[in-house]
């Protein structure tokens, strides 16, 4: 199941379609500040929360958690951002050092 904004779930309908995985995966579109589609038993938030202010994304990990079976996982793959963010520091996220 991919879960994401209407505007990405359009893209992605093509792309899963030509590699043949349309059958495979349900794309569903919401908003995780809302709420979160439940049937899952992990969780995979990927450069999702690092968008949002601190008490917004909390609400998505509690809206995460919420539809969670008693032995489900959420899991986070995010970036740690500097505390002040200037146009420079992207290029510098994705530098091999």
């Amino acid at each position: 199941m991919l879960v994401d904004r209407q505007e990405s779930i359009n893209r992605a309908v093509s792309r899963f379609e030509s590699n043949g995985l349309a059958a495979r995966c349900k794309l569903l579109s919401s908003d995780l500040c809302q709420e979160v589609p439940d049937g899952a038993d992990v969780h995979v938030l990927k450069h999702v929360l690092h968008g949002y202010e601190d008490d917004a994304a909390i609400g998505i990990l509690r809206n995460c958690h919420s539809v969670l079976p008693k032995h489900g996982r959420l899991l986070v793959i995010d970036f740690v951002l500097p505390d002040t963010v200037t146009r420079n520091c992207h290029a510098s996220w994705f530098s091999k050092t």
